[in-house]
């Protein structure tokens, strides 16, 4: 704190005494009250918040409640349950900046509830731990910039500061010494400026948070101010309970016995506000609890006492209202004992009491001024439904009934002047029924008594029938009158169940106008209810059967009647209200049909029903305001209707109306009138209301949307509701949401819709119903929209979702079809790799029954060729050889033979070498290379690699065939100079590499050219199951056999 600051408490001019204020009559204010039929606890309420969301929450002594509007959540410590209340008396309640709710308990310390898990954690008291709760009863609570919650006890002086991310306690030390509180606290309060204001059972303190600079860690501040310790000093030795600061800044101390205190700071006075049993201009009782102090928008402040009810300080605390307990008002306040007062967002007021639950005062509710009978008051509105309704030029209201004559209101005094059937007295109401009433331009003021039409002699006060120019009254058993209407020409026209008449006063000349079946341009029926005159003195007349347009000049009526095919026709033929409004246009009230509006050029109708938003189908009366609106009395209260927007705004009796119900008796025509002031009179069932549509404040706070509950089959799913996105197995089928429009003002006007988006294609407006079931939804992703309205129909578009995962099972998901697809690959790829693999070893099987078959024929061949035909070759080389010496013709036979011989040795050694039976693959090859060289100019190199392990006979052999065909086929097209062959073995194969460095050539060349050529090879290469590759290029041939082994 500022030494400034501290020098001003320290000069504070100091002034106690008792405030004088004038104490205002209690005006009638209703209450609105809140018990164990909405869910409430127990009505012990302790202390009232709002969250950040719009929910309230009540701390009761038998729980903590979170209320909607609609309904309580209730909260409870269960034995079983670690995460629920440690204890059920909840004292204190706070919300922190992350939105966790605080508890102060008794005896059983502190809870934090967390919304969107809907747990709590438990601080339990601890004296043992030094860094745990000391006590257990807990009544305070503020939080700082650091995040950390201040914490204050009934037994414990000391200032707790709770490290919310460890959890653990710090006890303030006390700078400067002096300033150590000694007593409990029961609140912690700061203020605009940052400081903080501690009320204890033994007065006033302040601290004040150094802020953490560098490794200094943060402190409180104690201020030890020695103005509220003097002995002098009213805070010294004070039980102090609440404290609140209003919107000037000025600081109010609730007190146990010592009344209110306010401290202005700015003008440095303090004022004390404190009951006098004998001053009724005094606070109502002395005992202000902690959190009973409250400011509204106005500027009022509220002040909740024990024992003394509701107090109402005006905006410049002049005067003090009060609101007390009265057992037989039910709208009443619901008890004077008060622990706890909030004024939320909406600027409702809401008292929490002991034993009376909550009391709620909504300034926002409408509440039209109403006229109806008292049963003690003689004076007021006799009790029958309201008939006729009449504003005479001197302002006077008159008043026809149904049953209970006339009445006359005087507004200034509020009182009615009652005027019955007398028997004995001869000009008197002819019966107590008055239909109709009109004052004419002459003053006259003209009654409708039932069937009877009567004037009033202002002079006499007497009712005298009317003559007309025969001397004759107008009455008849068969003519009851419904309306009473003059027009611009003076004439009287009235509306009968026998037809229309028109009376001119002047003369006394009656015309009478009647349904005749045989002229289709006459009336279109008996029943005439109301008549209008528009603005070329053309009239207007609503019957049973139909709208007439009578033109005057003719005499004739045209009908418009409703035609089913039509839209555009009049949408009823029951006609019970005319209004012609300033722009010259005609609307209709209809019987069922709601509310048409005419079109003259195109001689049809617009209508407006329940569908368009009017209150309902039936309407009695029609008039306008001054902003051109149109007000409508219906079987469903009011509706206000904007012919600019088109658009309705609906009240009923819970806005005050007298009922919801304007029409008394099945003959009424809709009692209604503008007042010259502007004033609105409508009559009903229960009396009439009055009121002036500028004052009509409609409530423009936008809803804040919830979704207050998620039912799994039926039961509640804790822990859903605020849940961003909700996941369901695809047996979780069947659940339900229940959602709310946090409008607490009319909360039963609220309305909603909501969509499931990939079910229904469109919102569904559901009215005020307020939850929506879903069954038999197929697996997948789902989003959940909600949108509602408050009572005046203003909407929340935005509203809320929710994503909805319903998971299919497991036999369903993409990654068992997945799995099944890799499956079913697996075994297509297995059973294609076993089907190859049968097949190559068939064909192996084959193969090497055809090699074994050729090399069988081989070896024959060689040995034949060896035995037979080189033996023969041999005895004939032999045989030439004796002839010695041979002659020259001899020399080239015996030349010739030779060749034969090693060719024939050759061809032998080919088909089946001699060294198999004893050398090894790598020898057999690289003997065949020495041999191919020493008969050919080509260059030729035999390199092996590896570790040599002996092959079985067939595999070397067919290993042997490949090479001496590879090397054939290079020596004959691949006009090399150099063949070189590798033989390399691995330990999981054998390579055999033929690279030669000719021309290179294509293997379908190499194929027709050879013949057999590669085809053999790739036989005997299938045979092995190994694989051939040939590189080919300008620069030579490669080619390569792996050999699995």
């Amino acid at each position: 704190m500022s030494n400034h600051y501290l020098l001003r408490l320290i000069g504070l001019a100091f002034l106690i005494g008792f405030h004088n204020t004038a104490t205002g009559q209690s005006q009638p204010i209703q209450f609105e009250r809140i018990g164990s039929e909405q869910g409430l606890s127990q009505t012990d309420v302790h202390y009232i918040i709002q969250d950040r969301r719009g929910y309230l929450w009540f701390g009761t002594t038998d729980g903590l409640n979170k209320y909607d509007g609609y309904s309580c959540t209730t909260y409870k410590y269960d034995p079983s349950d670690t995460t629920s209340l440690s204890q059920n008396t909840c004292l204190m309640l706070w919300e922190d900046k992350q939105g966790m709710i605080w508890i102060g308990l008794v005896g059983e310390g502190i809870c934090k509830f967390d919304p969107t898990t809907e747990k709590f954690t438990r601080y339990l008291p601890n004296r043992s731990n030094h860094f745990a709760l000391p006590d257990g009863v807990v009544f305070a609570f503020n939080e700082d910039d650091e995040n950390m919650l201040w914490v204050g006890t009934g037994r414990i002086s000391e200032i707790l500061r709770l490290d919310k991310t460890t959890g653990q306690f710090h006890q303030t030390s006390y700078n400067p010494p002096n300033s150590r509180i000694n007593q409990g606290i029961y609140m912690i309060y700061q203020d605009r400026s940052k400081i903080y204001w501690i009320a204890t059972e033994k007065g006033l303190h302040q601290a004040w948070l150094i802020p953490a600079k560098g490794k200094q860690p943060s402190q409180v501040k104690f201020i030890y101010n020695p103005l509220l310790h003097k002995d002098q000093n009213l805070f010294r030795d004070l039980d102090l309970n609440g404290i609140y600061e209003d919107h000037a800044g000025i600081l109010w101390f609730g007190t146990d016995n010592k009344g209110l205190i306010s401290y202005d700071r700015k003008n440095n006075i303090i004022r004390q506000y404190r009951h006098n049993p004998n001053d009724p201009n005094s606070l109502s009782n002395n005992t202000v609890r902690r959190g009973s102090i409250a400011e509204d928008q106005q500027g009022n402040l509220w002040v909740g006492t024990y024992g003394g009810g509701l107090n109402k300080l005006n905006k410049d605390r002049t005067t003090i209202t009060h609101y007390v307990y009265e057992p037989e008002n039910t709208t009443g306040l619901s008890s004077n004992n008060i622990l706890g007062v909030l004024i939320d967002r909406s600027n409702i007021l809401w008292i929490g009491t002991v034993g009376g639950g909550i009391s709620k005062f909504d300034p926002n509710r409408q509440s039209f001024p109403v006229y109806r009978h008292l049963p003690h008051d003689p004076n007021s509105l006799t009790p029958y439904g309201i008939r006729a309704l009449c504003e005479d030029k001197a302002g006077t209201v008159w008043v026809g009934t149904e049953g209970g004559g006339l009445d006359r209101l005087d507004k200034k005094t509020g009182q009615f002047t009652h005027f019955r059937y007398q028997s004995n007295k001869l000009k008197s109401l002819a019966n107590d029924i008055v239909t109709a009433i009109l004052e004419d331009r002459k003053g006259t003021l003209w009654l409708a008594n039932a069937n009877l039409l009567l004037k009033l002699n202002r002079i006499t006060g007497a009712f005298e029938p009317y003559f007309n120019a025969t001397g004759g009254v107008i009455e008849s058993e068969n003519d009851y009158i419904f309306t009473l209407f003059e027009d611009h020409a003076g004439l009287i026209w009235l509306g009968t169940t026998n037809g229309l008449k028109s009376i001119n006063t002047a003369t006394g000349v009656v015309a009478h106008y009647d349904l005749d079946p045989n002229d289709a341009e006459s009336l279109s029926d008996y029943w005439a209810y109301v008549i209008r005159e528009d603005s070329y003195h053309n009239l207007w007349i609503g019957t049973y059967d139909g709208l007439n347009y009578f033109n005057r000049k003719t005499g004739k009526f045209k009908h418009y009647k409703h035609r089913n095919a039509d839209s555009h026709s009049i949408s009823s033929n029951t006609i019970r209200s005319l209004f012609i409004d300033e722009k010259g246009i005609l609307w209709v009230g209809t019987l069922g049909g709601g509310l048409c509006r005419f079109n003259e050029k195109t001689d049809s109708f617009t209508n407006f029903t329940e569908q368009d938003g009017l209150a309902n189908n039936s309407v009695y009366a029609i008039q306008s305001d001054q902003e051109g609106d149109l007000w409508l009395a219906t079987n469903k209260g009011l509706s206000q209707f904007s012919p600019s927007a088109y658009t309705f705004i609906n009240f009923d009796i819970s806005d005050g109306l007298q009922s919801d119900q304007f029409a008394s008796g099945y003959f009424n025509a809709g009692a209604s009138f503008k007042g010259k002031d502007g004033v609105l009179y409508f009559g009903g069932i229960n009396g009439f209301n009055a009121f002036n549509p500028k004052k009509i404040q409609l409530n423009r706070q936008l809803p804040a949307i919830v979704i207050t509950k998620f039912k799994l089959f039926d039961r509640y799913v804790s822990g859903k509701a605020e849940a961003a996105y909700i996941n369901l197995n695809y047996n979780e089928n069947f659940f339900s949401f229940e959602f709310a429009a946090l409008n607490y003002t009319n909360t039963p006007k609220n309305r909603y819709a909501y969509q499931l988006e990939g079910v229904d294609s469109d919102w569904i407006f559901s009215g005020a119903r307020r939850y929506v079931s879903y069954t038999n939804l197929d697996p997948g992703t789902y989003i959940f929209r909600v949108k509602g309205s408050n009572n005046d129909g203003l909407w929340n578009e935005k509203g809320i979702s929710v994503l909805v995962i319903i998971h299919p099972p497991w036999w369903q998901t993409s990654w068992f079809r997945l799995l099944v697809v890799l499956w079913l690959i697996l075994i297509t790829g297995v059973s294609i790799r076993y089907y190859t693999r049968f097949k190559l070893r068939r064909q192996r099987i084959e193969l090497k029954k055809v090699l074994q078959a050729q090399e069988e024929e081989r070896q024959r061949l060689a040995a034949d060729l060896h035995d037979d035909l080189g033996a023969t070759l041999a005895a004939i080389k032999g045989t030439l050889e004796i002839i010695h010496p041979p002659t020259d013709g001899l020399v080239k036979p015996i030349t010739m033979m030779e060749k034969a011989i090693r060719d024939l040795r050759h061809i032998s050694h080919n088909l089946m070498p001699p060294e198999f039976a004893k050398l090894g693959l790598s020898e057999i090859i690289q003997e065949t290379v020495r041999r191919a060289e020493e008969g050919s100019a080509l260059e030729f190199e035999f390199i092996t690699f590896g570790q040599e392990r002996r092959l079985d006979n067939q595999t070397e052999l067919t290993i042997y065939r490949i090479a001496v065909e590879l090397m054939q086929n290079a020596i004959r097209h691949s006009k090399a100079s150099r063949i070189t062959v590798q033989l390399i073995f691995y330990p999981q194969y054998v390579t055999l590499l033929v690279e030669d460095n000719g021309r290179g050539y294509m293997v379908s060349e190499e194929e027709s050219q050879s013949g057999i050529g590669l085809r053999n090879i790739r036989s005997r290469v299938a045979y092995l199951g190994s694989r051939l590759l040939i590189d080919s290029g300008e620069r030579g041939t490669t080619i390569t056999l792996q050999v699995p082994l």
